[in-house]
């Protein structure tokens, strides 16, 4: 989790007025797990070796009058096992830039647009293993442009409520994209509606911080069809550079299966704040 100054919003600071001041955070995370078998081992268990590297950073400007923050996430992880072979385990690329223009104590106008995709080829995979390709490097892409308020009554917690244009574009992988409805296979596929986007900060003790980023969005032709996606992680810092995560990402996308879908994680890695 990069670190990044917390930001009261109801006492700026006139520092940076008048001149272009950027403060920049990267951080940078490896995650590996092993584990092997001798021939005489009887207990059962399969040979693997998995790892995870993620690359995390911002650069924020904050005066007096507006704050602007790019983040950016780039996380790719693989695993090998004995019978099954190498899986990609981790592939996400995402940029978020936010425009805040602070007009009052704790509401405040913001514009903000994020991206997001993968870098490598995605499969499923049946009982027999057998790969069937789902996405590949760009296939599909999302871009999300959306405007609201922004609201933080405290440090720990902040969110965006506004309106948001969903636009989602595939090459080959058309399932995230055609309208069953129609007679024609769609490449895009752009929908508008209310949109809530809220960050979690919460530091438990020294050592222990909570994080959860929850994005909702509901399209205007369809409003029951909500969009779900959170992303929470538990980090337990041992040391400078050794930390303990446990993650959970829950995802509601109805346009592309009617199960809810889950996925959760712990690794135990190395990480190095470049500054």
């Amino acid at each position: 989790v990069a670190k990044k100054k917390l930001v009261y919003y109801n006492a700026p600071s006139t520092e940076g007025i008048g001149q272009i001041r950027w403060t920049p955070s990267l951080l940078l995370q490896l995650d590996l797990s092993q584990v092997a078998f001798s021939a005489s081992w009887t207990q059962g268990g399969e040979n693997a070796l998995a790892y995870k590297g993620t690359i995390i950073g911002t650069l924020e400007h904050d005066v007096l009058s507006a704050n602007q923050l790019l983040t950016y996430k780039f996380v790719f992880g693989q695993a090998r096992f004995q019978l099954t072979g190498l899986r990609k385990t981790d592939d996400i690329l995402e940029i978020t830039t936010v425009a805040t223009f602070k007009t009052s104590a704790q509401f405040h106008p913001y514009l903000a647009e994020t991206f997001t995709t993968q870098v490598a080829n995605t499969y499923s995979y049946d009982a027999l293993n057998n790969p069937t390709p789902i996405k590949a490097l760009f296939d599909p892409w999302y871009f999300t442009p959306s405007a609201g308020v922004y609201y933080q009554p405290i440090p720990e917690f902040k969110t965006r409520i506004g309106g948001a244009l969903r636009i989602i574009a595939s090459r080959t992988y058309t399932a995230y994209t055609d309208d069953p409805t129609t007679s024609i296979v769609e490449n895009s596929s752009i929908k508008g509606g209310p949109e809530s986007y809220t960050e979690i900060n919460w530091q438990i003790s020294q050592n222990i911080i909570f994080t959860s980023k929850t994005l909702v969005f509901s399209p205007l032709t369809n409003m029951t069809r909500f969009v779900v996606d959170s992303d929470n992680l538990l980090l337990i810092l041992a040391s400078k550079i050794i930390r303990v995560t446990v993650n959970g990402r829950i995802l509601i996308d109805p346009d592309v299966t009617a199960s809810t879908q889950y996925r959760e994680g712990l690794a135990i890695g190395l990480a190095y704040s470049v500054f």
